[in-house]
């Protein structure tokens, strides 16, 4: 047997030391796996609302209203914030009476009972319309007197549209000549606000020509050239 060939029988036995090898690993793996269950699915994504059975926002989850007028406004009570609006024990003390009434109606055996919880539940219903009609007129007369003191200004502003015309006229006029006051009559600091206002020129469309640098200024830049970028460059 020549050298070719004991050089051939040697690779061939490599290669199947090798591939036995990759056998066995393969068949551990998989009883690792069947020891350890199915493999689990993927969770499907829920996809997004297309369409028309897309949910409308903000729509509550209760029956429509009994009509289509506005809900009654709760007066706030002293202590409670604007968002949290406690319900009058007016309101609690009606609606006890008439969820007691109606009780009462599908209890009822007799003709005498039904007749009683009735009337019971008609005096309920008509406490709790009473309670809600004053309601919507306090509404309403909050709406009349807001309304009220809105006219007053518009009443006002009108008859002393000549003041108001007048005026702006001048203010205008002083900012086209060059007069207007520092930084804009209407954006003086504290005026109308405590806050800071940003400085501006009186007049965008006009240019300090007086302005400097304040580099130029400066006690410490007296002695320099300027005009040399090596002296005011103290990296030049």
């Amino acid at each position: 047997m020549n050298k070719k060939s004991i050089v051939a029988i040697a690779m061939i036995g490599c290669l199947s030391v090798f591939f036995a090898w990759e056998v066995r690993a393969i068949a551990q793996q998989l009883k690792s796996v069947e020891s350890t269950g199915p493999v689990p699915e993927e969770v499907p994504v829920k996809q997004p609302f297309q369409g028309a059975d897309e949910p409308i926002f903000g729509t509550p989850f209760s029956n429509p209203p009994f009509s289509d007028n506005p809900p009654p406004i709760v007066d706030n009570f002293e202590g409670s914030s604007s968002k949290e609006r406690s319900i009058p024990q007016n309101v609690i003390s009606h609606s006890v009476k008439i969820s007691q009434s109606v009780s009462n109606l599908h209890s009822a055996k007799t003709d005498e009972e039904k007749k009683q919880a009735e009337t019971e539940l008609s005096a309920a219903l008509s406490a709790y319309f009473d309670n809600d009609l004053k309601a919507r007129e306090r509404e309403v007369q909050a709406v009349q007197e807001r309304v009220k003191k809105l006219q007053d200004k518009l009443d006002t502003r009108r008859e002393a549209k000549e003041e108001i015309v007048n005026l702006q006229l001048q203010l205008m006029v002083n900012e086209a000549n060059g007069l207007g006051f520092y930084n804009g009559a209407s954006n003086v600091p504290g005026q109308f606000n405590p806050q800071p206002v940003p400085y501006r020129s009186f007049n965008n469309d006009q240019v300090n020509e007086e302005w400097e640098p304040s580099s130029k200024k400066a006690p410490f830049q007296e002695h320099l050239d300027l005009d040399d970028p090596s002296e005011t460059d103290p990296f030049g």
